[in-house]
């Protein structure tokens, strides 16, 4: 009897065993799988990178781009001096500051190290978007599981925006890095209360704020709420918390009287005056209080950086607005602020609204775990099938921002077969296109002098006659059709017609 039962025993362990190892083989196999989907679309985005790498940078806001990499070429040739960055389109050579020059600085130092080329900008904020995309990771695990942090990750480097301001020669890139994470310092130091993780997230803010001080809205609202001790209002923690917010201010208020002087000394239409800080970046007061305003803004979020494959997810996520952590629901006010305060420069141009992208992730990968959790079958089919639609919509929704601008390319190639390198141009443009301070024709001709944009500035025959009697100017180009004043003013001037294109571009040599 005693043997039939240990018989009996020893079957049930057995079954008992091949259950067991049945049920680690099906988790491992779940697990192999997900991990493959995963490895999979980081592989396609890691390649999507290189899109259009070496192009000129004439695409989506190539303004800007060719702004850093006149102060970027500036430093390779002259040497770097964070105080003191140049700019060609307000005379030969004109000291400009706005923001703490880091982005360019750093990317003339790998012109040094390797070559002067501009896909070493391109490819530096890439290196800040990947690890963007780590310490987004990071921040989203210590609130959540570790599938929302992955898919947050993955929604994140698949977002419209990032697909295509991940690789452009721009500040934003390090900007999102800094933030993400200096805010992970700040979150480790208030559950820790190390101080090197307090000094560590100091210093990464102080620069994130240097560079663009308006994204300090959504950063400092999210440190406060984790990092106060509510119970204890003048303990060593918050002692801290506040020493370290005045060492940013202290900071912030050097550079700015720093970047007053200097554009009181050489102005310029980028000198960031009072009255243009107001007009620029905060806009009228009305616009504050349109709704059709917001309308547009959230419009565009949902567009460019959920996707439409993306809209329900976010949708979804609100519907656990009360579960969610209070670093995400604080995050998420602080960033309505931000829109709600800034609103002018976010209508302008939606690269402001890269800093929300992150948050944006967050909430989609909440919102579709929601969704995951009702659904028992084929799961990791209907995971690939999802995020490789959301991959492919947003992806072909960003091709539109990489497109270039042809005609622009062909009168710069006019222009430098007719007017060699370093001279002195001016560029009047009447095709009331672009904004005031153009850098594009000077960048991409390697010239320097002055821009003027008939839509801004109607010049006289007077003003032309000044200008080129105090500057010495080398050549005069009229971009498009010149009305007829124009051109008998060049009539009247010791001046020889070098190029005529009709309707594209007139140039004059002074003689």
């Amino acid at each position: 009897m005693v043997f039939i039962f240990d018989l009996k025993k020893m079957v049930c362990c057995t079954r008992n065993k091949k259950k067991i190892i049945m049920q680690n083989r099906s988790i491992k196999n779940k697990n192999f799988w997900l991990v493959t989907i995963i490895i999979f679309f980081l592989i396609i985005r890691f390649m999507l990178f290189f899109h259009n790498f070496t192009a000129p940078p004439v695409d989506e806001h190539g303004f800007r781009q060719m702004q850093n990499l006149m102060t970027i070429r500036n430093y390779y040739r002259e040497g770097i001096n964070l105080f003191l960055p140049k700019v060609d389109m307000f005379g030969s050579s004109v000291y400009s500051v706005q923001e703490l020059p880091i982005y360019q600085a750093m990317t003339a130092l790998l012109y040094k190290i390797f070559v002067p080329q501009e896909f070493l900008g391109r490819f530096l904020s890439i290196i800040f978007t990947i690890l963007s995309s780590i310490f987004l990771y990071l921040i989203t695990k210590r609130f959540f599981e570790s599938k929302i942090a992955v898919f947050s990750v993955l929604f994140f480097l698949f977002s419209p925006l990032v697909l295509f301001y991940s690789r452009t020669i721009m500040l934003e890139p390090m900007e999102v890095f800094l933030f993400l994470a200096s805010l992970h310092f700040y979150l480790v130091w208030s559950d820790t209360e190390r101080t090197p993780q307090l000094w560590t997230a100091t210093i990464l803010s102080t620069f994130f704020i240097l560079v663009k001080p308006m994204y300090g809205i959504i950063l400092f609202p999210i440190v406060l709420i984790c990092g106060i001790n509510k119970e204890k209002p003048l303990s060593i923690k918050n002692r801290l918390l506040v020493l370290s917010f005045a060492i940013q201010g202290i900071f912030l208020l050097m550079w700015f009287y720093h970047t007053q002087t200097i554009n009181h000394l050489f102005p310029n239409s980028f000198s960031l005056t009072r009255q243009l800080f107001f007009h620029w970046f905060l806009g009228p007061l009305p616009q504050h209080f349109n709704l059709n305003v917001y309308f547009i803004l959230f419009a565009r979020i949902l567009d460019e950086i959920c996707g439409k494959v993306g809209i329900i997810f976010i949708l979804l996520s609100f519907w656990e607005w009360k579960n969610l952590p209070k670093a995400v629901k604080t995050w998420s006010i602080s960033s309505f602020a931000y829109l709600a305060i800034f609103t002018n420069i976010n209508l302008i141009h939606n690269y402001y609204q890269l800093l929300i992208a992150p948050l944006v992730a967050i909430l989609m990968a909440v919102g579709f775990k929601k969704i995951l959790d009702v659904i028992y079958s084929r799961r990791k089919l209907f995971i690939f099938l999802v995020i490789f639609a959301l991959a492919y919509a947003n992806a072909d929704y960003s091709k539109r921002f990489f497109e270039l601008d042809t005609r622009t390319m062909s009168m710069t190639n006019l222009i430098k077969q007719t007017i060699p390198a370093n001279s002195k141009v001016v560029y009047i443009d009447f095709s009331r296109s672009q904004s005031m301070g153009n850098p594009t024709y000077h960048y991409l001709t390697d010239t320097k002098g002055y821009y003027f944009n008939w839509k801004f500035k109607e010049m006289d025959a007077q003003e032309i006659f000044a200008l080129n009697k105090r500057e010495h100017m080398d050549y005069f180009v009229l971009i498009e059709s010149p009305p007829e004043a124009i051109t008998s003013i060049f009539l009247r001037l010791n001046s020889s017609l070098l190029l005529t294109e009709k309707d594209i571009l007139t140039i004059y040599h002074m003689r």
